[in-house]
């Protein structure tokens, strides 16, 4: 096997032959096409030139639901023109708390179809409502739209929280990666009850990346050129230092309510993950803080990656249940 150097470090020719990654983060990345990234990267770049046929193909490819769970009921409701798709217990406890989910996919790909696993098994698990936000997409709804969608989301679930069993008073919002900024975001906008962010996008400003951008730029499981084409269809250069873009170093963080942050350690966005949260601590905001060793991008959306998936949802539930 062949390896190259990148900076002291010697990287193997294969990202899973990386000896960081745990078994089943290897057993994924071997599953998926080295090139995928470049040929997606092109993809987003050539929709945002207007020529959006193969990202359709892209997304409707990503559009697979998963078996509700039993116990959960699954309710279709239009939340002030954005579809939202609730999962509800169908346990006889009222007054449940109640999650916002925002899917990843770099504000580009993903739909509610896409984090339907993961919002299920929360719903059951957790015994709590989870509402996934089918916000809109770029390069067709660029920046704020996405913003705009889960703000309308967020009231709107306030004024009917009750009419599906729902506290209006403590109300979450998750998201995965993109879906995670517009948490962060959301919480920024109003007043919270949580945040459970999952290898969240808190920064798009390339300084802030860190080292894990880098030393995890190509191979494993999401492509730093991909995430830039993700970025560049999202937002202009010119206004990506605006807080609700980059929150990282641009938003008082001290306005964001107690916060679980899991990331993984084989991820490009790792270390802005980590600073997020040494900030979170600085502005006294209460943070439960976990990196999960020999992890990549996407376990908690895309299945093979079981022992992080079911580890999350444990965590989520212990987290949802402090107060």
């Amino acid at each position: 096997m062949k390896n190259f150097c990148e900076g002291n470090r010697m990287q193997p020719a294969h990202a899973w032959d990386d000896p960081r990654l745990n078994e089943e983060a290897r057993a994924f990345l071997r599953t998926r096409e080295e090139d995928l990234g470049d040929r997606w990267a092109k993809i987003v770049r050539d929709a945002a030139s207007g020529n959006s046929a193969e990202l359709q193909r892209v997304r409707n490819g990503r559009a697979t639901d998963t078996p509700v769970p039993e116990g959960v009921v699954v309710v279709e409701a239009d939340a002030a023109g954005v579809p939202v798709r609730l999962y509800v217990p169908a346990s006889a406890a009222s007054s449940k708390k109640i999650v916002l989910y925002f899917h990843g996919g770099g504000w580009v790909i993903g739909s509610v179809q896409s984090c339907s696993r993961f919002c299920g098994e929360l719903a059951r698990t957790a015994d709590v409502i989870v509402a996934a936000a089918e916000y809109r997409l770029a390069p067709e709804f660029p920046y704020p739209a996405a913003v705009e969608d889960c703000q309308r989301v967020f009231l709107w679930m306030q004024e009917n929280a009750g009419h599906y069993g729902g506290d209006a008073t403590q109300i979450y919002a998750g998201g995965d990666s993109a879906g995670g900024n517009l948490a962060v975001v959301l919480g920024l906008q109003q007043q919270l009850h949580g945040l459970l962010l999952f290898y969240p996008v808190v920064t798009l400003l390339p300084e802030e990346y860190g080292e894990s951008w880098n030393e995890f730029a190509r191979g494993y499981a999401l492509d730093a050129d991909l995430m830039e084409a993700f970025a560049e269809a999202y937002v202009p250069d010119a206004r990506r230092s605006e807080v609700f873009v980059s929150p990282l170093s641009r938003a008082d963080l001290s306005r964001l309510p107690r916060t679980l942050c899991i990331t993984a350690e084989c991820d490009i966005l790792r270390d802005q993950g980590k600073v997020f949260c040494a900030r979170l601590r600085e502005a006294g905001v209460p943070v439960t803080e976990r990196c999960f060793a020999g992890a990549v991008h996407l376990f908690v959306t895309v299945e093979g990656m079981d022992g992080d998936f079911w580890r999350v949802v444990e965590m989520c539930k212990m987290f949802l249940e402090k107060e």
